[in-house]
């Protein structure tokens, strides 16, 4: 049954929209393991039969805080371009330096790997996405724009059995830097390639910079899933282009007709 929720009066029909556009992470998709929880357990996993219960150096909160200071320095130096795994793998070697380990390319990428194993076998299916799905993928196509890696998102799509609704040539994913969210460029190819135009089209999304901020680049109104955002913080619209707050998934049933 759909949680009661403020009812609010449709913005959008199908006479007018066509294609709704869903990011996935934290949108569709819940994730209930952090970055830092995946990190210090894959820490301890890797570390389990040495012998470091006495040495300070070792402990996989000193080494997550020594990690996560020397990533944050180089994120914020980083040029257009810089391979995330690249600067990942030297936040790591600086981070367990004083424990006196060698991190070769081929540790750290599969470090990497485990813990993005870890949250992604971590995730779920926000609620009432499903039901919601169902009722909207009769009146309107449905595709995702994501940042995240092809294979990620079809992997999670037939995990949760929701290609009747998302089909592979309806997910969209960045293959370069530079077409990542908020770049107009993904949503400008994922429209052409199903024919629309940006005055027909919703993005849906978590994400203010990613989500809304591209949308408006190409031209699109948007709704911005925000659980926790007050009323006052909501930014303005921009170039004209439509912004809708909710704060639960089964409020689009409100929004579109």
């Amino acid at each position: 049954m759909r949680a009661e929720v403020e009812k609010v009066k449709p913005l959008f029909t199908p006479s007018h929209k066509k294609v709704l556009f869903f990011d996935v992470n934290q949108t569709i998709v819940a994730r209930s393991l952090s970055f830092e929880d995946g990190f210090k357990e894959t820490w301890r996993e890797y570390t389990a039969r040495m012998d470091t219960e006495d040495a300070e150096e070792w402990n996989e909160n000193a080494v997550y805080v020594k990690y996560r200071t020397a990533w944050q320095a180089r994120d914020k130096m980083k040029q257009p371009g810089s391979d995330k795994q690249e600067l990942q793998e030297m936040a790591l070697r600086e981070a367990v330096r004083d424990a006196g380990l060698i991190v070769h390319k081929s540790f750290a990428r599969d470090f990497f790997q485990h813990i993005r194993t870890k949250q992604h076998r971590s995730k779920t299916l926000v609620p009432h996405v499903l039901e919601t799905l169902q009722t909207l993928s009769p009146h309107y196509t449905l595709a995702i724009i994501s940042n995240s890696r092809k294979e990620d998102i079809e992997a999670l799509i037939r995990r949760f059995d929701l290609q009747r609704f998302f089909p592979g040539e309806r997910c969209f994913t960045a293959v370069k830097l530079a077409e990542k969210k908020p770049n107009a460029s993904l949503f400008k190819f994922a429209m052409k390639s199903l024919g629309v135009s940006p005055s027909q089209c919703v993005m849906i999304g978590n994400s203010y910079r990613n989500d809304i901020c591209g949308a408006w680049k190409a031209g699109i109104d948007a709704v911005w899933l925000q659980r926790n955002v007050p009323k006052k913080s909501i930014p303005p619209r921009r170039n004209q282009k439509k912004l809708t707050v909710i704060k639960q998934f089964e409020q689009l049933l409100d929004l579109f007709k």
